[in-house]
């Protein structure tokens, strides 16, 4: 009988564990900046198992201008941890496109245009 060591049975769990609450990161963040997502995409990270590239998929959401690089990204499966360069510029004036408003091609409508608002309302 081939019996695992009880920490390393543990570790295992809390591995699994951490890339749930990574998959759910993931897609929830996905969720916010681009809406619905399509199931080929959602069963696609429901499947990753690996930590790593789960961590690396939620710097990449976050940092995407567009829902094609984040795919581009996803297809890729590159193991570089870096996310770096003009492609992860998440306020480049490239359209955001996906699945709902913003993800059908539509830009987000002029982020810096609602903060200067924001801004100006303090002054009064």
């Amino acid at each position: 009988m081939n019996e695992q060591d009880p920490h390393s049975a543990r570790r295992e769990q809390e591995s699994q564990a951490a890339a749930e609450t990574d998959r759910a990161d993931l897609l929830a963040i996905l969720n916010i900046r681009f809406g619905a997502l399509p199931d080929m995409v959602r069963n696609q990270i429901e499947a990753c198992r690996d930590l790593d590239r789960l961590e690396r998929l939620i710097l990449v959401a976050a940092n995407v201008p567009t829902w094609q690089v984040f795919l581009d990204e996803l297809a890729s499966g590159s193991d570089e941890f870096k996310v770096v360069g003009a492609r992860f510029d998440p306020l480049s004036s490239t359209p955001a496109s996906a699945s709902g408003a913003v993800a059908h091609g539509e830009s987000n409508p002029q982020p810096e245009k609602h903060l200067i608002q924001l801004s100006r309302r303090k002054e009064n």
